[in-house]
């Protein structure tokens, strides 16, 4: 079955001031957000900052200092749980055919139980006719 979009145009991507909408309404527990990002005090809201964020890439301005260690621990362990929540969703992804393949061979396999539990029954019925002669 193919799914197909129910969107003609992608969505627009949020603006500067959802993102931080976004990450001021975050729980602190959030796996995606963590503790490190709940608190916008840290990201700087002035416009004038605004296309400083747009040109760099990773989302430094020029005049912000690099993040401390902590911070740097904090970001390496969201990434790896993003990348063990990407993995975990491909394995699920891929579950619907496993367990559909599990349950052909399940069937088949009782299937020759079945099959053989009739192939007993003949030869039993066989030796008990046998018995009697």
């Amino acid at each position: 079955m193919v799914k197909k979009d129910s969107y003609k145009d992608k969505p627009k991507p949020p603006n500067r001031e959802q993102i931080i909408a976004d990450l001021a309404s975050a729980p602190e527990n959030d796996t995606v957000y963590m503790h490190q990002f709940a608190d916008i005090s840290s990201i700087q809201c002035s416009k004038d900052n605004s296309s400083e964020h747009s040109d760099n890439s990773h989302g430094q301005t020029g005049g912000q200092s690099e993040p401390s260690v902590s911070d740097r621990d904090k970001i390496n362990q969201t990434y790896e749980h993003v990348k063990k929540f990407i993995q975990l969703h491909s394995d699920i992804k891929s579950e619907p055919k496993t367990l559909d393949e599990k349950y052909k061979h399940l069937e088949k396999l009782g299937k020759d139980v079945e099959d053989s539990i009739s192939e007993l029954k003949s030869a039993a019925d066989a030796i008990v006719k046998k018995a009697k002669k």
